[in-house]
Parts: structure tokens; sequence; C-alpha cells
């Protein structure tokens, strides 16, 4: 089945957005109690920034780009791109979410364990942006 490129672009926002929500909701309440980190509350705020900020710009840009092109037709999307960039954004968003909701039942505090989460996180995280951008950047079809 044939979806166009807006479509999918908009269904991966979707994802991203929504995704991104939960552990923004969690770092905001733990910013309002003043309780997560020990460290100073940029620890938390930080490892979110970098860890999901990124990847929304690419898609907010993207889908600039994409309601400019339009005009010059509506393109079709790559379903195996589109379904490997979505699979790959949900489960890193998903290991996302767990990291930052398992910090509270672990020994370790909560700045080394951001810290260390950015050795599975890394690795999820190029494979998420090299998807996204095979997906975004790849002609689609008219």
């Amino acid at each position: 089945m044939e979806r166009s490129m807006a479509t999918c672009q908009r269904r991966l926002a979707t994802v991203w957005f929504a995704g991104a929500a939960l552990p923004f909701l969690v770092l905001l309440l733990q910013t309002a109690r003043l309780m997560a980190y020990p460290g100073g509350l940029e620890e938390g705020w930080g490892w979110f920034s970098q860890t999901v900020v990124p990847t929304l710009a690419l898609i907010v840009g993207a889908l600039v780009t994409e309601s400019r092109a339009q005009a010059a037709g509506e393109r079709k999307a790559d379903g195996f791109l589109y379904r490997l960039a979505l699979g790959l954004s949900a489960a890193y968003l998903l290991v996302v979410t767990l990291t930052l909701l398992a910090q509270p039942f672990l020994t370790v505090t909560p700045g080394p364990w951001l810290k260390r989460s950015s050795l599975w996180l890394g690795v999820l995280q190029g494979l998420v942006g090299a998807s996204l951008g095979a997906f975004f950047v790849k002609p689609g079809r008219s």
C-alpha cells in the first residue's frame, strides 16, 4: 500500500512528539519536586535535550520542507524506509522512557546513570538518525 510522503512524515512526527512527551513530563515533575538530581537539574534536562531534541528539530525541518514542496506534486513514500524509521523510532523512544523511569529503582545516582545510558542510547540514536535521514532525504516517487 502506497502512502504519501506527507502522511508518513506526519505519523513519524506524531510518534516522536508523543514519545518525547512522557520523559519530558517525568523530568518536569522531577523538576517541580526538586527531588531527582542532587547534582543539579541541568543533568536531567541536558540528557533529555541531547537525547531527543536534535531528532525533533530534524523532523520539524523536514515537515516544513515537505509542506513547501507539495506544490510540486505529492510524493509517495518508500514503504520499507518508512516502516524501518517508524519501528526504530518507537523502540528508541521506549528505551529513552524506560531509562528515565528505571532510575529511581537503581542504586546508581541519577547523574552517572544518565551518562551510562549513552552507551546504549548512542547506538540506537545512530540507527534511528540514519533511518530517518534516509527516509526524509530519499526522493519519493511521484
